[in-house]
């Protein structure tokens, strides 16, 4: 019998699979555990877990809160597989590969995935449990949404802060085919970074959990906490999609901000608009979680014209509402919108608009708008009025002050320099107000690009499959149609064939029947004739002989009538079989005409999927045109108050830019290029290498051209400097953050493009390219086969090799920084090399649109183009962002930039992460078959040092 878990045990979880490895990876590099020894480490990572509590129980899954030595707390969720799906393989292979992508993502807001595997109680013989499967889940965190509802609402600033991360975070998700399937107040906790979601469920549980609570509903018996969370498909047992999560979250928002709400129209104002369309019943009408998270942002934005103080307040004066449909016309028609989720939602008359009204309204029709204005200009004048009487006032108080001031002459100088200080805190609250709101218009901008670009991609995908669906489904009822007119003349054939077998044998039983009554007479003449032989003896003789011989005759036509009897039997049970033939083939003509009707309605249906979408992105552009003119009404807003701000601080920002250039150009004097140690020459075994260019005091961008045989290698001059490196805190991932300044003391050579087939074929012969042609840049490179060429490279050349290396894929290496043999670059040294000093809001290497400088999936058609043929950054080198990626020296750290930012002043100078052991390294640039982001110069991803497909180099020479 299994053992059961219980408080006290020690357990062991086995990563069966590379995900569950590379996520329990991924959180020992975020641990403390880098600070112990290679010896310590190993014991620690073998110590058993150990069980404090359990948390829950049912029949087919257990979780237990654990601990670890070096991990920490965690929570143990057991599943029986076996108990939740009928194919216990494909439950494991299933689980196994959405765990491994959910611990890709490296999300804040919602729980990872530390391990997944078996499961085996420690002792002195251990057993395998009773629940054979666990997954290791990072613990909860903050204060439970459904415990924080007992002492009241959310207020809005709250909700904000804790479901727009959350629902930028269910985006990625969703964009990795991920759902999370339970999402409901008692698994979202509140924490001071935003809200944290967890319990990621299995589908078989959701269905139960989610079924009984779909009964509780119907029969009255659910809470407004839990009886909306069933999205309206649930009770119809309709599959889980990724709508379900946006109808689960938005019914989360709404009990938040008011837990005894039933709809929409219970939500706040600012959130109305957002959460109508997301509870509709139809999951189609509910749209994408991501076009939620920006209506959560706009919502906030858009309308948050009171302080924190004053939240409970909702209500504006006349004038007050007529400026804000003024100043943000969009948000309030979708406020106001007569029918915003199909259903009538008539606007109240004017005369209505009393001042203690519960319902706050506003106008969505010219007409009502036009009067509301000219009342406006009304309230607005006596407003003005009352307004110079007030400034009167203050005047007259401010000049009683001044005269009390001038008796006091030491009261009045502190509170004249309490008044500058508070001006100049002033000005600085605008400044960063001007600079925190110009960040938000330009990322709201953004996101609608990229939005409107991808939804165009995805309708132009959607278009051409429903035609090659079309298409295939078009040539399938022609094959179809063809097959049904052969089986039908077969068909025809056959019942001819058959009426004439019928016709036969009715003939032979005819023919059979006249022959027995023939007999049946000769047996009657028979008896007759006997009678007459009792009479007459003499004649009877005669008689008997010659009835003797009709005898014979009849019997031979008696053998004779059975025989075609039995024939007519077989005739008839053929007829049986032909009739039964025909009827499994009029049954087969049916199913394939209701297969090509089926086929019909399936073609029929992805078109009007197709029309829905194009109607959708026309939708969505003038949505984005609307939300243009609002940035931009913004960002002059911004300006002028930016404008005004740094005029108080022009001064300041001169006299600092004049220190800073003072002190680079001593900087810049300090770290002059150093001409080559050594000449450039060749030890064997190419007959000929040959070197062009100036070698010394070279300007930025200067070329060297080096020779191998029949190729060359070109190379650009990379000097010292400072440069920014990482993402601007608004845009890219975690690991890309902090953005700051780095400072390269070391000028350097750098190839102008990725090394090229035929180049490594000139040193190295073979390579494991997908896609061949000389000047095709090699990929699939081992980060060690990359080593090994720039040390052949610098041994052709005559100079000390960089790299001391072991043997295979994964060996041991030690990099000689002192050498002046080839090398990889350091990532800091790649990406000051692709920003070459142009302006730091380019997100590519050389322009700020990706077409230009690089080949990418938007027009690669997936696979590799020659090297050099897109435009040149401002230091000549090509191809950096796009076309492969591009392996460096550094181990990849998620926390690299943040150690490297608290490492002070000495930390950002000549940066470099490296390692001896073969850890995953930073690859960089993006390659033919990525999507834009993933071609920024700021991108930095981690890839095993084994290579993979699309991964090149470009190697680098000391200067």
């Amino acid at each position: 019998m299994s053992a059961q878990l219980k408080v006290g045990a020690r357990f062991s979880i086995k990563a069966e699979s590379d995900g569950a490895r590379s996520a329990l990876s991924d959180t020992l590099r975020s641990t403390e555990a880098s600070q112990l020894t290679q010896e310590a480490l190993a014991a620690q990572m073998k110590a058993p877990w150990e069980v404090s509590a359990l948390e829950a129980r049912g029949r087919e899954l257990e979780r237990w809160r654990v601990t670890h030595p070096l991990w920490g707390e965690a929570s143990l969720k057991l599943a029986q597989p076996q108990a939740l799906s009928d194919d216990e393989v494909m439950w494991r292979f299933q689980t196994d590969l959405e765990l491994s992508q959910l611990s890709q993502l490296h999300l804040k807001h919602l729980q990872r995935p530390l391990s997944w595997g078996s499961v085996t109680l420690q002792g002195p013989s251990p057993e395998p449990l009773s629940h054979p499967w666990g997954v290791l889940l990072s613990p909860p965190q903050g204060q439970r949404l459904s415990e924080r509802l007992k002492q009241g609402p959310l207020s809005l600033r709250e909700a904000h802060l804790t479901f727009t991360p959350l629902a930028r975070e269910l985006v990625l998700l969703h964009e990795q085919g991920l759902l999370h399937r339970a999402i409901q107040p008692d698994h979202l906790y509140l924490t001071t970074e935003g809200g944290y979601l967890c319990h990621q469920h299995w589908e078989a549980e959701i269905k139960a959990i989610e079924r009984a609570t779909a009964a509780d509903l119907l029969r009255g018996e659910s809470t407004p906490q839990h009886g909306l969370m069933a999205a309206p498909e649930w009770f119809e047992g309709g599959d889980l999609t990724a709508f379900s999560d946006v109808y689960a979250l938005a019914v989360t928002l709404l009990t938040a901000l008011n837990p005894s709400a039933r709809s929409w129209r219970d939500a706040p104002p600012r959130y109305r608009a957002a959460l109508a369309e997301r509870l509709s019943p139809q999951p189609s009408a509910r749209g994408e979680m991501s076009a939620f998270a920006r209506e959560l942002e706009l919502s906030a934005l858009s309308f948050e014209y009171k302080s924190a103080s004053d939240e409970p307040s909702e209500r504006l004066e006349l004038h007050e509402v007529v400026a804000r449909v003024r100043d943000d016309e969009l948000g309030w028609h979708l406020v106001a919108s007569p029918t915003l989720d199909g259903q009538p939602y008539p606007l109240p008359e004017l005369e209505a608009m009393g001042g203690d009204q519960d319902e706050f309204c506003a106008w969505g029709q010219l007409s009502v708008l036009s009067e509301a204005v000219e009342r406006a200009r009304a309230v607005s004048a006596s407003l003005e009025d009352a307004s110079r009487v007030s400034a009167l006032v203050e005047r007259n108080a401010t000049l009683e002050a001044e005269a009390d001031a001038l008796k006091q002459k030491h009261l009045s100088l502190t509170q004249r320099e309490r008044a500058l200080e508070e001006r100049e805190a002033e000005l600085t609250r605008r400044l960063e107000h001007a600079q925190a709101t110009q960040a938000r218009v330009e990322q709201t901008k953004r996101e609608v690009e990229e939005e409107l670009q991808r939804r165009y991609q995805a309708l132009k995908e959607a278009h051409e499959r429903a035609t090659e669906e079309r298409k295939a489904r078009q040539r399938e009822a022609e094959e179809a149609q063809q097959r049904l007119i052969e089986a039908r003349d077969m068909i025809r054939q056959k019942g001819r064939e058959l009426k004439g077998s019928e016709d036969e044998v009715r003939e032979q039983a005819q023919a059979a029947r006249e022959q027995l009554q023939r007999f049946e007479r000769a047996q009657e003449a028979l008896q007759q004739e006997k009678h007459q032989l009792a009479e007459l003896a003499e004649r009877a003789r005669v008689i008997k002989s010659e009835a003797e011989s009709e005898r014979r005759e009849a019997e031979a036509h008696r053998k004779r009538a059975q025989r075609i009897e039995q024939e007519a039997r077989q005739a008839r049970q053929e007829a049986k079989r032909e009739r039964q033939k025909l009827t499994t083939e009029r049954e087969a003509l049916e199913a394939a005409r209701a297969e090509v009707t089926e086929a019909n309605e399936r073609a029929q249906h992805k078109l009007d999927e197709v029309e829905a979408l194009r109607e959708e992105t026309e939708r969505h552009r003038a949505e984005a045109a609307h939300l243009r003119d609002e940035a931009e009404e913004h960002r002059q807003v911004a300006e002028r108050e930016r404008a005004a701000a740094e005029a108080e601080h022009m001064r300041a920002a001169r006299l600092r830019a004049e220190a800073e250039r003072l002190l680079e150009e001593a900087q810049a004097a300090q770290r002059a290029p150093r001409p080559l140690a050594r000449p450039l020459s060749v030890s064997a075994p190419l007959t000929s290498v040959s070197i062009e260019g100036e070698v010394n005091n070279p300007t930025p961008g200067a070329q060297l051209t080096v020779r191998l045989g029949e190729e060359r290698l070109i190379l650009r001059f990379c000097p010292a400097g400072s440069s920014l490196q990482g993402s601007a805190e608004a845009e890219g991932k975690p690991e890309e953050h902090p953005q700051h300044t780095l400072h390269l003391t070391r000028p350097y050579w750098l190839a102008e493009t990725p090394i090229t087939q035929a180049l490594w074929q000139q040193l190295c012969g073979a390579h494991p390219s997908k896609h061949h042609g000389p000047q095709l840049p090699v990929e699939g490179i081992a980060w060690a086969s990359a080593l090994r060429f720039c040390n052949l490279l610098s041994e052709q050349m005559g100079l000390e090799p960089a790299y001391e290396l072991g043997e295979g894929a994964r060996a041991l290496t030690h990099l000689n920084l002192e050498a002046r043999g080839w090398r990889l670059p350091t990532e800091a040294e790649w990406e000051h090399a692709a920003r070459a000093g142009q302006d730091p809001s380019w997100r590519y290497a050389g322009a700020p649109k990706l077409d230009a400088v690089g080949w990418f999936s938007g027009n690669s058609s997936d696979h590799a183009h020659p090297v050099g043929q897109k435009e040149p950054n401002a230091w000549g080198l090509l191809d950096m962002s796009g076309g492969v990626w591009e392996w460096c020296q550094d181990a990849w750290s998620k926390d690299a930039y943040r150690a490297r930012v608290s490492g002070g002043e000495r930390a950002l100078i000549d940066p470099l992460h490296d390692v001896a052991q073969p850890l995953p390294r930073v690859i960089r640039g993006g390659s033919f078959y990525d999507y834009p982001m993933s071609c920024r110069v700021a991108a930095r991803p981690a890839l095993e040092v084994t290579g993979g497909y699309g991964v090149g180099f470009r190697p680098l020479l000391p200067a």
